[in-house]
């Protein structure tokens, strides 16, 4: 059985052993990673106890060639986790795609063959609100937390702070619903 719940080290050491083989084919590409990965990269995704959490994949908003799925699915077996804990899952996802383009990207290093991106904290709260907007009728858990975790990490306690802050302001007049659960998990200022 794979293993499920991975750490930044689980990580880095995929995407070592992916660079490896990119290197030795002469390919290169680009990750452009959101969600949980990226979280845990900007040390905000934690756990009920508080500590660094964990995620089962990079989402990542680039389309890979059979070759370079190959590869990643290689990697995982090797290492006894997902064929696909590096995919592009999120491209077609209706929260995701219309906003594509005002993402910002935090540009990492290390990898010869991987150019490493991760999306900015500003982008991913702006993922996270829509994925709590654009949920059936529940939304996940793991997006109200990683919601709440990402304002609180901006600085964010109250309602009244998150209507004043440039970077969240619009969440009340273009995101309802995600407004309504964020009105319900704030506190009220005195």
């Amino acid at each position: 059985m794979a293993k499920i719940k991975l750490t930044v080290e689980d990580f880095e050491e995929a995407y070592k052993k992916l660079n490896e083989k990119l290197k030795a084919e002469n390919i290169t590409i680009d990750v452009k990673a959101i969600g949980g990965y990226a979280m845990m990269i900007h040390g905000i995704r934690k756990d009920a106890d508080g500590n660094l959490g964990m995620s089962e994949d990079t989402d990542s908003l680039v389309r890979y060639t059979d070759r370079v799925l190959e590869l990643i699915s290689e990697v995982g077996k090797e290492l006894g986790i997902l064929e696909d804990w590096l995919n592009n899952v999120p491209l077609d996802l209706v929260e995701v795609a219309p906003v594509m383009k005002k993402l910002h990207w935090k540009k990492m290093s290390g990898y010869s063959n991987i150019n490493m991106y991760v999306a900015e904290v500003d982008s991913l709260i702006l993922l996270k609100t829509r994925a709590i907007e654009m949920a059936g009728l529940v939304p996940r858990k793991t997006d109200k937390n990683d919601l709440m975790n990402l304002i609180k990490f901006i600085g964010i306690e109250t309602i009244d702070e998150l209507n004043e802050n440039k970077s969240t302001r619009y969440i009340k007049d273009k995101y309802p619903r995600c407004y309504e659960f964020l009105t319900n998990s704030l506190q009220i200022k005195d």
